[in-house]
């Protein structure tokens, strides 16, 4: 048997979420798994975490609540490229999607101050390369 775990998990989605690819990522499908989806809408398409996704939060970066959103679906968009949905070349526009999800987002004082923080973010997600069939988790036999 097959053992599947995610290390360093620090967050779980609560309630459904969503967003609206601002990116042109071209998926090869749809994609509806147990904690997340891609789905094709009428106006676009979609990533969705489900109640229950785990995440280890903003890898390179302080989990502070306005950077939540985006590196939940920053890691959502890895996980695509990794099952081969999404291709691998599209990893650039994973990490412009963090920029806009913090954006439109976030609750933040001050919009320059959260663009400053959004691009920061954006320029680190860099770091983060995922390839088709590259896991975010490990397998071990029992």
């Amino acid at each position: 048997m097959k053992l599947y775990y995610q290390t360093d998990i620090k967050h779980i989605v609560v309630e459904h979420w969503e967003w609206k690819l601002v990116g042109d990522f071209e998926p090869v499908s749809e994609y509806d798994g147990k904690w997340y989806a891609l789905q094709k809408r009428d106006d676009g398409w979609y990533i969705v975490a489900k109640i229950g996704c785990a995440w280890d939060g903003a890898t390179f970066f302080p989990d502070f609540k306005w950077i939540m959103q985006g590196s939940l679906g920053h890691d959502v968009l890895l996980w695509l490229i990794a099952k081969g949905i999404i291709s691998e070349s599209k990893n650039d526009l994973a990490d412009k999607e963090i920029f806009h999800i913090i954006m439109s987002r976030a609750k933040f004082y001050s919009q320059t101050v959260l663009k400053l923080l959004a691009n920061i973010v954006k320029t680190g997600a860099r770091f983060v390369k995922t390839k088709k069939g590259k896991p975010t988790y490990k397998v071990e036999e029992a």
